[in-house]
């Protein structure tokens, strides 16, 4: 689903501010001091991505298990796989909660 994807989503919602997208997977709309409107993809009680405009970032909360990965490859811009329970983006960076993700499906370097 992309940054699009979900706003629209959300906005067609009661209430305007979140919704449910998948079992303990909530869809919110966050935002920023500035003005900036993210959606953050809440799996139980942590954001797991954080869709902005032009990029994501990725959070685990400590939780690495096959949920959190399944949430991310299905709301993230990159696909995150597993080799030896080591996470990679599909670029083969070493995932670490908050990296960053371009559209591209890249980590920046």
């Amino acid at each position: 689903m992309t940054y699009e994807e979900a706003l629209k989503k959300i906005e067609r919602s009661r209430n305007k501010v979140s919704c449910t997208v998948k079992n303990n997977t909530t869809l919110h709309k966050l935002v920023e001091v500035n003005g900036t409107v993210t959606v953050g993809v809440k799996l139980h009680d942590t954001f797991v991505v954080i869709m902005h405009p032009n990029h994501s970032v990725y959070f685990s909360g400590g939780y690495r298990t096959s949920t959190t990965k399944q949430r991310i490859n299905e709301f993230g811009l990159c696909s995150i796989c597993q080799k030896n329970f080591t996470w990679y983006l599909k670029d083969g960076t070493l995932f670490e909660d908050g990296i960053v993700v371009d559209r591209m499906g890249l980590a920046p370097d």
